[in-house]
């Protein structure tokens, strides 16, 4: 994966995301090490119901905060929450296709994207929620 990891530029600086923000990424990594490595369908299809699930809850944990602390740019921090679910199911359906390489292929875009939105858009809201003195 072209980014995987967590490293001090990929933090929101709010730790209690981070720490979220660190196993959904390890679960990402994991699953693409899984296809990569043709494990069995049975443990491939467990990281991945996980994976999803995992990330479903992390949103609505970013979302419950943003909500209540009334972050100005929630919507557009949602879309990009909606747009990585669509991607996660994208990836169930190559991988189920048995299109693993366009699997491993669309897990590596999605980590960038992932890092991306933890450097970016979690961030902002990391300082904002630091500033308001959250949590």
């Amino acid at each position: 994966m072209a980014g995987s990891g967590l490293d001090e530029t990929s933090t929101s600086g709010y730790r209690g995301l981070d720490g979220e923000h660190h196993v959904q990424i390890e679960l990402l990594a994991t699953f693409r090490q899984a296809v990569a490595e043709e494990r069995p369908r049975g443990e491939i299809d467990e990281i991945l119901d996980k994976l999803i699930e995992f990330t479903k809850v992390h949103f609505n944990s970013e979302q419950l905060l943003m909500r209540l602390y009334q972050y100005p740019s929630y919507q557009q921090h949602h879309d990009d929450h909606d747009n990585a679910v669509e991607s996660l199911q994208t990836l169930r359906q190559e991988y189920l296709a048995g299109e693993r390489m366009l699997a491993c292929a669309t897990a590596d875009d999605l980590a960038d994207k992932l890092l991306d939105h933890i450097r970016t858009a979690d961030r902002a809201l990391g300082s904002f929620l630091v500033r308001l003195g959250a949590g």
